[in-house]
Protein backbone atom coordinates (compact mmCIF):
# COMPACT_ATOMS: atom_id res chain seq x y z
CA UNK A 1 0.00 0.00 0.00
CA UNK A 2 1.16 3.50 -0.62
CA UNK A 3 1.86 5.26 2.65
CA UNK A 4 -0.84 7.92 2.77
CA UNK A 5 0.50 10.87 4.70
CA UNK A 6 -1.77 13.02 2.58
CA UNK A 7 -3.31 13.17 -0.84
CA UNK A 8 -1.03 15.73 -2.41
CA UNK A 9 1.37 13.25 -4.03
CA UNK A 10 -1.10 10.57 -5.06
CA UNK A 11 -1.50 10.04 -8.77
CA UNK A 12 -5.29 9.86 -8.57
CA UNK A 13 -8.25 12.01 -7.57
CA UNK A 14 -7.45 13.68 -4.23
CA UNK A 15 -11.13 13.56 -3.40
CA UNK A 16 -11.04 9.76 -3.13
CA UNK A 17 -10.21 8.52 0.36
CA UNK A 18 -8.76 5.11 -0.46
CA UNK A 19 -8.12 4.43 3.22
CA UNK A 20 -11.85 4.71 3.89
CA UNK A 21 -12.64 2.51 0.90
CA UNK A 22 -10.28 -0.18 2.17
CA UNK A 23 -11.74 -0.07 5.65
CA UNK A 24 -15.23 -0.44 4.24
CA UNK A 25 -14.03 -3.50 2.38
CA UNK A 26 -12.44 -4.77 5.58
CA UNK A 27 -15.75 -6.16 6.72
CA UNK A 28 -15.13 -8.93 4.21
CA UNK A 29 -12.29 -10.35 6.29
CA UNK A 30 -13.83 -10.43 9.73
CA UNK A 31 -13.18 -14.16 10.00
CA UNK A 32 -9.41 -13.84 9.72
CA UNK A 33 -7.26 -15.16 12.53
CA UNK A 34 -6.08 -12.55 15.00
CA UNK A 35 -2.54 -12.17 16.28
CA UNK A 36 0.69 -10.32 15.81
CA UNK A 37 3.42 -11.54 13.52
CA UNK A 38 6.95 -11.36 14.88
CA UNK A 39 8.62 -8.11 13.90
CA UNK A 40 11.92 -8.01 12.08
CA UNK A 41 14.84 -6.73 14.04
CA UNK A 42 15.64 -3.09 13.43
CA UNK A 43 18.89 -2.32 11.76
CA UNK A 44 20.64 -1.21 8.62
CA UNK A 45 18.69 -0.83 5.42
CA UNK A 46 21.58 -2.13 3.32
CA UNK A 47 20.25 -4.19 0.46
CA UNK A 48 22.98 -6.78 -0.05
CA UNK A 49 23.90 -9.57 2.31
CA UNK A 50 26.02 -12.68 2.44
CA UNK A 51 25.31 -15.71 4.61
CA UNK A 52 27.60 -18.68 5.21
CA UNK A 53 27.83 -20.75 2.04
CA UNK A 54 27.43 -24.50 1.70
CA UNK A 55 29.89 -25.82 -0.85
CA UNK A 56 27.79 -28.82 -1.80
CA UNK A 57 24.64 -26.77 -2.55
CA UNK A 58 23.61 -25.51 -5.98
CA UNK A 59 23.05 -21.74 -6.16
CA UNK A 60 19.79 -20.74 -7.85
CA UNK A 61 19.28 -17.01 -8.38
CA UNK A 62 15.69 -15.79 -8.19
CA UNK A 63 13.90 -12.44 -8.42
CA UNK A 64 10.38 -11.39 -7.46
CA UNK A 65 9.06 -8.17 -9.01
CA UNK A 66 5.69 -6.42 -8.91
CA UNK A 67 5.56 -4.41 -12.15
CA UNK A 68 2.70 -2.10 -11.01
CA UNK A 69 -0.15 -1.08 -13.28
CA UNK A 70 0.74 2.59 -12.88
CA UNK A 71 -2.53 3.82 -11.36
CA UNK A 72 -4.95 3.13 -8.54
CA UNK A 73 -7.90 1.10 -9.82
CA UNK A 74 -9.95 2.02 -6.77
CA UNK A 75 -10.56 5.41 -8.39
CA UNK A 76 -13.13 3.67 -10.58
CA UNK A 77 -15.24 2.88 -7.54
CA UNK A 78 -15.78 6.52 -6.61
CA UNK A 79 -18.33 6.96 -9.38
CA UNK A 80 -21.85 7.77 -8.24
CA UNK A 81 -23.60 6.90 -11.47
CA UNK A 82 -22.92 4.89 -14.60
CA UNK A 83 -22.65 8.11 -16.60
CA UNK A 84 -19.57 9.12 -14.56
CA UNK A 85 -17.65 5.94 -15.31
CA UNK A 86 -16.31 6.76 -18.83
CA UNK A 87 -14.69 9.99 -17.64
CA UNK A 88 -13.26 8.28 -14.55
CA UNK A 89 -11.92 5.38 -16.64
CA UNK A 90 -10.38 7.81 -19.12
CA UNK A 91 -8.65 9.59 -16.25
CA UNK A 92 -7.35 6.24 -15.00
CA UNK A 93 -5.89 5.49 -18.42
CA UNK A 94 -4.29 8.95 -18.55
CA UNK A 95 -2.68 8.24 -15.18
CA UNK A 96 -1.27 4.98 -16.54
CA UNK A 97 0.07 6.92 -19.53
CA UNK A 98 1.75 9.37 -17.14
CA UNK A 99 3.50 6.48 -15.37
CA UNK A 100 5.51 5.77 -18.57
CA UNK A 101 5.12 1.95 -18.61
CA UNK A 102 7.68 1.38 -21.38
CA UNK A 103 10.39 3.30 -19.51
CA UNK A 104 9.54 1.48 -16.29
CA UNK A 105 9.72 -1.94 -17.97
CA UNK A 106 13.10 -0.91 -19.39
CA UNK A 107 14.25 -0.11 -15.85
CA UNK A 108 13.05 -3.52 -14.64
CA UNK A 109 15.01 -5.11 -17.50
CA UNK A 110 18.08 -3.31 -16.12
CA UNK A 111 17.33 -4.80 -12.70
CA UNK A 112 17.21 -8.27 -14.26
CA UNK A 113 20.49 -7.58 -16.03
CA UNK A 114 22.11 -6.48 -12.76
CA UNK A 115 20.87 -9.41 -10.65
CA UNK A 116 21.11 -12.11 -13.38
CA UNK A 117 18.34 -14.34 -11.97
CA UNK A 118 17.82 -17.87 -13.24
CA UNK A 119 14.08 -17.53 -12.54
CA UNK A 120 11.86 -14.45 -12.26
CA UNK A 121 8.40 -14.15 -10.70
CA UNK A 122 6.49 -11.13 -12.02
CA UNK A 123 3.19 -9.75 -10.71
CA UNK A 124 0.88 -7.08 -12.16
CA UNK A 125 2.12 -7.76 -15.67
CA UNK A 126 -0.58 -5.66 -17.23
CA UNK A 127 -1.95 -5.64 -20.75
CA UNK A 128 -4.18 -2.74 -21.80
CA UNK A 129 -6.15 -2.56 -25.02
CA UNK A 130 -8.75 -0.24 -26.54
CA UNK A 131 -11.33 -0.49 -29.32
CA UNK A 132 -14.35 1.44 -30.56
CA UNK A 133 -17.47 0.81 -28.48
CA UNK A 134 -20.36 -1.49 -29.39
CA UNK A 135 -18.22 -4.23 -30.90
CA UNK A 136 -16.37 -2.01 -33.34
CA UNK A 137 -13.17 -3.44 -34.77
CA UNK A 138 -9.73 -2.25 -33.84
CA UNK A 139 -6.75 -2.55 -36.14
CA UNK A 140 -6.36 -6.24 -35.32
CA UNK A 141 -2.65 -5.85 -34.66
CA UNK A 142 -2.82 -8.07 -31.60
CA UNK A 143 0.04 -8.63 -29.19
CA UNK A 144 3.26 -10.50 -29.73
CA UNK A 145 2.79 -12.19 -26.36
CA UNK A 146 -0.26 -14.07 -27.59
CA UNK A 147 1.71 -16.98 -28.94
CA UNK A 148 2.78 -18.21 -25.52
CA UNK A 149 -0.55 -17.69 -23.83
CA UNK A 150 0.57 -14.58 -22.00
CA UNK A 151 -1.08 -11.89 -24.10
CA UNK A 152 -4.67 -10.84 -23.52
CA UNK A 153 -5.59 -7.24 -24.25
CA UNK A 154 -4.12 -7.36 -27.74
CA UNK A 155 -6.18 -10.23 -29.15
CA UNK A 156 -9.25 -10.21 -31.40
CA UNK A 157 -10.19 -6.63 -32.28
CA UNK A 158 -8.37 -4.92 -29.44
CA UNK A 159 -5.74 -2.31 -30.24
CA UNK A 160 -2.88 -2.92 -27.79
CA UNK A 161 -2.00 0.25 -25.91
CA UNK A 162 0.44 -1.35 -23.47
CA UNK A 163 1.70 -4.84 -22.95
CA UNK A 164 4.11 -4.84 -20.05
CA UNK A 165 5.42 -8.30 -20.91
CA UNK A 166 6.14 -7.37 -24.51
CA UNK A 167 7.92 -4.20 -23.40
CA UNK A 168 9.99 -6.06 -20.81
CA UNK A 169 11.01 -8.83 -23.18
CA UNK A 170 11.95 -6.31 -25.85
CA UNK A 171 14.13 -4.46 -23.33
CA UNK A 172 15.77 -7.74 -22.32
CA UNK A 173 16.44 -8.54 -25.98
CA UNK A 174 18.05 -5.11 -26.42
CA UNK A 175 20.47 -6.08 -23.65
CA UNK A 176 21.26 -9.44 -25.21
CA UNK A 177 19.48 -11.27 -22.39
CA UNK A 178 17.49 -14.37 -23.27
CA UNK A 179 14.50 -15.08 -21.02
CA UNK A 180 11.39 -17.01 -21.99
CA UNK A 181 7.92 -17.25 -20.50
CA UNK A 182 7.84 -20.53 -18.59
CA UNK A 183 4.34 -20.07 -17.11
CA UNK A 184 1.67 -17.38 -17.07
CA UNK A 185 -1.77 -17.01 -15.50
CA UNK A 186 -4.43 -14.42 -16.25
CA UNK A 187 -6.20 -13.04 -13.18
CA UNK A 188 -8.47 -10.01 -13.55
CA UNK A 189 -9.55 -9.46 -17.16
CA UNK A 190 -12.27 -6.83 -17.59
CA UNK A 191 -13.45 -4.17 -19.99
CA UNK A 192 -15.38 -0.95 -19.47
CA UNK A 193 -16.33 2.25 -21.34
CA UNK A 194 -14.02 5.24 -21.25
CA UNK A 195 -13.56 8.68 -22.74
CA UNK A 196 -10.00 8.81 -24.06
CA UNK A 197 -8.75 12.08 -25.53
CA UNK A 198 -12.32 13.06 -26.32
CA UNK A 199 -13.24 9.75 -27.97
CA UNK A 200 -15.50 7.09 -26.49
CA UNK A 201 -13.69 3.76 -26.38
CA UNK A 202 -13.89 0.42 -24.65
CA UNK A 203 -10.85 -0.25 -22.48
CA UNK A 204 -9.68 -3.70 -21.48
CA UNK A 205 -7.41 -4.28 -18.50
CA UNK A 206 -5.73 -7.64 -17.98
CA UNK A 207 -3.63 -8.67 -14.99
CA UNK A 208 -1.15 -11.55 -15.20
CA UNK A 209 1.40 -13.35 -13.04
CA UNK A 210 4.35 -14.57 -15.09
CA UNK A 211 7.38 -16.82 -14.56
CA UNK A 212 10.44 -16.10 -16.71
CA UNK A 213 13.33 -18.52 -17.09
CA UNK A 214 16.83 -17.68 -18.22
CA UNK A 215 18.29 -19.39 -21.27
CA UNK A 216 19.98 -22.58 -20.11
CA UNK A 217 17.45 -23.23 -17.33
CA UNK A 218 15.23 -26.19 -18.18
CA UNK A 219 11.60 -25.91 -17.13
CA UNK A 220 8.93 -28.59 -17.13
CA UNK A 221 5.56 -29.33 -15.62
CA UNK A 222 4.05 -25.84 -15.75
CA UNK A 223 1.06 -25.49 -13.45
CA UNK A 224 -1.11 -22.38 -13.43
CA UNK A 225 -4.54 -21.57 -12.10
CA UNK A 226 -6.84 -19.21 -10.27
CA UNK A 227 -7.74 -19.78 -6.66
CA UNK A 228 -11.16 -21.10 -5.72
CA UNK A 229 -11.19 -18.53 -2.92
CA UNK A 230 -11.81 -15.08 -4.35
CA UNK A 231 -13.18 -11.79 -3.12
CA UNK A 232 -16.73 -11.34 -4.42
CA UNK A 233 -18.81 -8.22 -3.82
CA UNK A 234 -22.56 -8.57 -4.53
CA UNK A 235 -24.20 -5.82 -6.51
CA UNK A 236 -27.64 -7.38 -6.82
CA UNK A 237 -29.07 -10.70 -5.68
CA UNK A 238 -27.99 -12.21 -8.99
CA UNK A 239 -24.71 -10.45 -9.74
CA UNK A 240 -21.37 -9.85 -8.10
CA UNK A 241 -17.88 -8.63 -8.95
CA UNK A 242 -15.22 -11.28 -8.32
CA UNK A 243 -11.52 -10.36 -8.07
CA UNK A 244 -9.55 -13.33 -9.37
CA UNK A 245 -6.08 -14.19 -8.04
CA UNK A 246 -3.79 -16.92 -9.31
CA UNK A 247 -0.46 -18.68 -9.29
CA UNK A 248 2.12 -19.96 -11.77
CA UNK A 249 4.63 -22.71 -10.98
CA UNK A 250 7.22 -24.76 -12.86
CA UNK A 251 9.81 -27.41 -12.14
CA UNK A 252 13.12 -25.79 -13.06
CA UNK A 253 16.51 -27.46 -13.40
CA UNK A 254 19.59 -25.33 -12.77
CA UNK A 255 23.02 -26.95 -13.10
CA UNK A 256 21.47 -30.38 -12.74
CA UNK A 257 19.40 -29.58 -9.63
CA UNK A 258 15.61 -29.42 -9.90
CA UNK A 259 13.43 -27.11 -7.81
CA UNK A 260 9.77 -26.15 -7.95
CA UNK A 261 9.51 -22.39 -8.48
CA UNK A 262 6.12 -20.82 -7.72
CA UNK A 263 4.95 -17.22 -8.14
CA UNK A 264 1.75 -15.61 -6.83
CA UNK A 265 -0.01 -12.35 -5.96
CA UNK A 266 -2.40 -12.85 -3.05
CA UNK A 267 -5.55 -10.88 -2.22
CA UNK A 268 -4.91 -7.37 -0.94
CA UNK A 269 -8.01 -6.40 1.01
CA UNK A 270 -9.60 -9.37 2.75
CA UNK A 271 -7.32 -11.08 5.24
CA UNK A 272 -9.64 -14.08 5.31
CA UNK A 273 -9.51 -14.50 1.51
CA UNK A 274 -5.75 -14.01 1.46
CA UNK A 275 -5.21 -16.71 4.08
CA UNK A 276 -7.46 -19.16 2.26
CA UNK A 277 -5.62 -18.53 -1.01
CA UNK A 278 -2.32 -19.20 0.75
CA UNK A 279 -3.78 -22.44 2.05
CA UNK A 280 -4.79 -23.49 -1.46
CA UNK A 281 -1.30 -22.79 -2.75
CA UNK A 282 0.27 -24.67 0.17
CA UNK A 283 -1.90 -27.71 -0.63
CA UNK A 284 -0.87 -27.52 -4.28
CA UNK A 285 2.82 -27.50 -3.32
CA UNK A 286 2.53 -29.95 -0.43
CA UNK A 287 4.25 -32.88 -2.15
CA UNK A 288 6.95 -30.76 -3.79
CA UNK A 289 10.47 -30.38 -2.44
CA UNK A 290 12.55 -28.34 -2.69
CA UNK A 291 10.29 -25.36 -3.34
CA UNK A 292 10.99 -21.66 -3.76
CA UNK A 293 7.87 -19.50 -3.46
CA UNK A 294 8.07 -15.84 -4.49
CA UNK A 295 5.55 -13.10 -4.91
CA UNK A 296 3.57 -10.20 -3.55
CA UNK A 297 1.89 -11.91 -0.60
CA UNK A 298 0.36 -8.73 0.86
CA UNK A 299 1.43 -10.06 4.25
CA UNK A 300 4.62 -9.98 6.22
CA UNK A 301 6.28 -9.90 9.61
CA UNK A 302 5.41 -6.23 10.17
CA UNK A 303 1.72 -6.57 9.31
CA UNK A 304 -0.46 -6.95 12.41
CA UNK A 305 -3.69 -8.98 12.48
CA UNK A 306 -2.79 -10.95 9.37
CA UNK A 307 -2.30 -14.70 9.59
CA UNK A 308 -1.11 -15.39 6.03
CA UNK A 309 2.61 -14.90 6.67
CA UNK A 310 2.42 -16.90 9.89
CA UNK A 311 0.48 -19.67 8.14
CA UNK A 312 3.15 -20.10 5.48
CA UNK A 313 6.07 -19.90 7.93
CA UNK A 314 4.80 -21.52 11.12
CA UNK A 315 2.29 -24.06 9.82
CA UNK A 316 3.24 -24.90 6.24
CA UNK A 317 6.96 -24.90 7.02
CA UNK A 318 8.39 -22.38 4.58
CA UNK A 319 11.50 -20.49 5.63
CA UNK A 320 11.62 -16.73 5.22
CA UNK A 321 14.86 -16.69 3.26
CA UNK A 322 15.16 -12.91 3.29
CA UNK A 323 14.49 -12.56 7.01
CA UNK A 324 16.80 -15.46 7.83
CA UNK A 325 19.61 -14.01 5.71
CA UNK A 326 19.28 -10.56 7.28
CA UNK A 327 17.87 -10.90 10.79
CA UNK A 328 19.64 -7.67 11.70
CA UNK A 329 17.91 -5.48 9.14
CA UNK A 330 14.50 -4.42 7.91
CA UNK A 331 14.30 -4.62 4.12
CA UNK A 332 10.87 -3.13 3.32
CA UNK A 333 9.37 -3.50 -0.15
CA UNK A 334 6.13 -1.49 0.04
CA UNK A 335 5.36 1.17 -1.09
CA UNK A 336 6.21 4.28 -3.08
CA UNK A 337 3.61 6.92 -3.96
CA UNK A 338 0.90 5.92 -6.41
CA UNK A 339 2.21 8.37 -9.01
CA UNK A 340 5.81 7.13 -8.43
CA UNK A 341 7.09 10.71 -8.11
CA UNK A 342 8.22 10.73 -4.48
CA UNK A 343 11.86 11.77 -4.13
CA UNK A 344 12.76 9.73 -1.07
CA UNK A 345 11.83 6.11 -0.50
CA UNK A 346 8.52 5.46 1.27
CA UNK A 347 9.03 1.75 1.71
CA UNK A 348 7.99 0.78 5.22
CA UNK A 349 6.98 -2.90 5.24
CA UNK A 350 8.06 -6.18 3.69
CA UNK A 351 5.28 -7.93 1.78
CA UNK A 352 7.24 -9.17 -1.27
CA UNK A 353 8.91 -12.43 -0.35
CA UNK A 354 11.30 -15.21 -1.25
CA UNK A 355 10.29 -18.26 0.78
CA UNK A 356 11.82 -21.73 0.65
CA UNK A 357 11.20 -25.27 1.82
CA UNK A 358 13.76 -28.04 1.53
CA UNK A 359 16.48 -25.53 0.71
CA UNK A 360 19.75 -24.73 2.46
CA UNK A 361 19.05 -21.00 2.80
CA UNK A 362 19.93 -17.84 0.90
CA UNK A 363 23.48 -16.64 0.47
CA UNK A 364 22.60 -13.21 -0.88
CA UNK A 365 19.64 -10.83 -0.75
CA UNK A 366 19.35 -7.73 -2.89
CA UNK A 367 16.53 -5.24 -3.20
CA UNK A 368 15.97 -3.41 -6.49
CA UNK A 369 13.95 -0.25 -6.94
CA UNK A 370 14.57 0.71 -3.31
CA UNK A 371 16.85 3.76 -3.45
CA UNK A 372 16.49 7.11 -5.24
CA UNK A 373 19.32 6.13 -7.58
CA UNK A 374 17.05 3.37 -8.93
CA UNK A 375 14.57 5.87 -10.37
CA UNK A 376 14.27 6.23 -14.13
CA UNK A 377 14.41 9.56 -15.96
CA UNK A 378 11.61 10.21 -18.45
CA UNK A 379 10.60 13.09 -20.66
CA UNK A 380 7.34 14.62 -19.44
CA UNK A 381 5.20 17.54 -20.50
CA UNK A 382 6.43 19.49 -17.48
CA UNK A 383 10.09 18.68 -18.10
CA UNK A 384 12.39 15.87 -17.12
CA UNK A 385 10.91 13.62 -14.49
CA UNK A 386 12.25 10.80 -12.33
CA UNK A 387 9.94 7.90 -11.53
CA UNK A 388 10.35 4.75 -9.50
CA UNK A 389 10.17 1.65 -11.71
CA UNK A 390 7.20 0.42 -9.62
CA UNK A 391 5.54 1.19 -6.32
CA UNK A 392 7.14 -1.91 -4.80
CA UNK A 393 10.79 -2.81 -4.50
CA UNK A 394 11.83 -6.12 -5.99
CA UNK A 395 13.77 -8.78 -4.10
CA UNK A 396 16.56 -10.92 -5.55
CA UNK A 397 18.17 -13.79 -3.68
CA UNK A 398 20.62 -16.58 -4.34
CA UNK A 399 19.03 -19.71 -2.90
CA UNK A 400 21.24 -22.68 -2.00
CA UNK A 401 19.74 -26.06 -2.84
CA UNK A 402 21.23 -29.40 -1.82
CA UNK A 403 21.04 -31.64 -4.93
CA UNK A 404 20.55 -34.72 -2.76
CA UNK A 405 17.39 -33.20 -1.28
CA UNK A 406 15.75 -32.52 -4.63
CA UNK A 407 12.76 -34.84 -5.09
CA UNK A 408 10.64 -32.71 -7.41
CA UNK A 409 10.28 -34.50 -10.73
CA UNK A 410 8.13 -33.69 -13.72
CA UNK A 411 8.11 -37.38 -14.56
CA UNK A 412 6.26 -38.25 -11.37
CA UNK A 413 3.95 -35.25 -11.11
CA UNK A 414 0.77 -34.86 -13.12
CA UNK A 415 -0.03 -31.26 -14.08
CA UNK A 416 -2.00 -29.42 -16.74
CA UNK A 417 -0.55 -28.71 -20.16
CA UNK A 418 1.41 -25.44 -20.51
CA UNK A 419 -1.55 -23.56 -21.96
CA UNK A 420 -4.14 -24.86 -19.51
CA UNK A 421 -5.26 -22.61 -16.71
CA UNK A 422 -7.01 -24.43 -13.89
CA UNK A 423 -8.36 -23.64 -10.47
CA UNK A 424 -6.83 -24.97 -7.30
CA UNK A 425 -9.20 -27.58 -5.91
CA UNK A 426 -9.16 -27.51 -2.15
CA UNK A 427 -12.86 -26.98 -1.64
CA UNK A 428 -12.54 -23.30 -0.82
CA UNK A 429 -15.56 -21.09 -1.31
CA UNK A 430 -15.86 -17.55 -2.59
CA UNK A 431 -15.66 -14.90 0.08
CA UNK A 432 -18.70 -12.69 -0.29
CA UNK A 433 -19.40 -9.28 1.19
CA UNK A 434 -22.77 -7.66 1.58
CA UNK A 435 -22.09 -4.31 0.00
CA UNK A 436 -25.35 -2.91 1.32
CA UNK A 437 -24.24 -3.53 4.91
CA UNK A 438 -20.69 -2.25 4.59
CA UNK A 439 -19.93 1.03 6.31
CA UNK A 440 -17.14 3.46 5.62
CA UNK A 441 -15.06 4.44 8.61
CA UNK A 442 -13.15 7.68 8.46
CA UNK A 443 -9.43 7.64 9.19
CA UNK A 444 -6.89 10.18 10.16
CA UNK A 445 -3.28 10.24 9.01
CA UNK A 446 -1.54 7.25 10.58
CA UNK A 447 1.53 7.38 8.43
CA UNK A 448 0.64 4.29 6.50
CA UNK A 449 0.06 1.99 9.46
CA UNK A 450 -2.33 -0.91 9.31
CA UNK A 451 -6.03 -0.34 9.81
CA UNK A 452 -7.61 0.49 13.13
CA UNK A 453 -9.28 -2.08 15.34
CA UNK A 454 -12.65 -1.44 13.70
CA UNK A 455 -11.45 -2.19 10.19
CA UNK A 456 -13.19 -5.55 10.11
CA UNK A 457 -10.11 -7.42 8.96
CA UNK A 458 -8.82 -5.15 6.21
CA UNK A 459 -5.09 -4.64 6.16
CA UNK A 460 -3.68 -1.78 4.14
CA UNK A 461 -0.75 -3.72 2.77
CA UNK A 462 -1.45 -3.44 -0.93
CA UNK A 463 -0.27 -0.95 -3.45
CA UNK A 464 -2.59 0.63 -5.97
CA UNK A 465 -2.82 -1.06 -9.36
CA UNK A 466 -4.70 -4.34 -9.69
CA UNK A 467 -4.50 -4.95 -5.97
CA UNK A 468 -6.58 -1.94 -5.02
CA UNK A 469 -9.39 -3.00 -7.34
CA UNK A 470 -10.48 -5.48 -4.69
CA UNK A 471 -11.80 -2.61 -2.59
CA UNK A 472 -14.86 -2.36 -4.79
CA UNK A 473 -17.39 -1.23 -2.24
CA UNK A 474 -19.19 2.02 -1.65
CA UNK A 475 -21.62 4.33 -3.38
CA UNK A 476 -20.47 3.73 -6.93
CA UNK A 477 -20.44 -0.08 -6.93
CA UNK A 478 -23.84 -0.73 -8.48
CA UNK A 479 -23.22 1.81 -11.22
CA UNK A 480 -19.82 0.28 -11.92
CA UNK A 481 -21.15 -3.21 -12.31
CA UNK A 482 -23.74 -2.02 -14.79
CA UNK A 483 -20.92 -0.89 -17.09
CA UNK A 484 -18.14 -3.30 -16.15
CA UNK A 485 -18.24 -6.47 -18.26
CA UNK A 486 -16.15 -9.18 -16.72
CA UNK A 487 -14.60 -11.51 -19.27
CA UNK A 488 -14.46 -14.44 -16.85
Amino acid sequence: MTSNSGTGDRGDDPGLDRRAVLRAAGALGAGALAGTAPAMAAGSTATDSEAPTQNDATPVRVLTRNCYLGADLSTLFAVRSESELPERAGALLATIDASHPAARMDAIASEIEATAPDLVGLQEVAAIGTKPPDGGAGDGSGSSSDGDGSGDAGDDNWNPRYDFLDALRSALDDRGLSYRVAASVTNVDSEFPAVVEGDRLDVRLTDRDVVLAREGVTTENPQTGRYDEALSVPVTEERAITVERGYAAVDATVDGTTVTFANTHLESVSTFTRERQAGELAALLESRSPVVLVGDLNSGPEVDDDATYRLLIEEVGFADLVGDARPDASLPTCCHAADLRNDASRLDRRIDHVLGRGVAGATAVTRVGATPADRVQVDAADGDLRLWPADHAGVAATVRIDPSAATTSAATTTTPTPTATTRATTGAATTTADATESTTTGAGDDGGATGADDDGGATETETPGFGAGAAAVGAGLAALYGALRSRR
